[in-house]
């Protein structure tokens, strides 16, 4: 009978990933001055937007993503589940 450590053997248990996905700040260059964001403000009621609010929202999104990156890094070290907080 096998025991409960030999079940799993060559799953890929403890194997360094070599693979992984590079992170870059090109996404948040993607956000210029036409586009989806004026047309979601439009959409929302917003007569006038600057030019400069398109700087302040790349900054605002790189924060995001920062935090989005490091709850998803907890997350899989604890090997929890990480949930939307509605």
């Amino acid at each position: 009978m096998t025991g409960p450590r030999q079940r799993w053997k060559g799953m890929g248990k403890g194997v360094p990933k070599r693979h992984r996905k590079v992170l870059r700040d090109e996404a948040c260059q993607g956000i210029t001055k036409r586009g989806h964001p004026s047309f979601l403000a439009r959409r929302g009621g917003v007569n006038y937007m600057p030019v400069l609010i398109y700087e302040e929202t790349r900054g605002v999104l790189k924060v995001f993503s920062r935090m989005y990156r490091d709850a998803v890094t907890y997350t899989s070290t604890q090997e929890k589940t990480s949930a939307a907080m509605a």
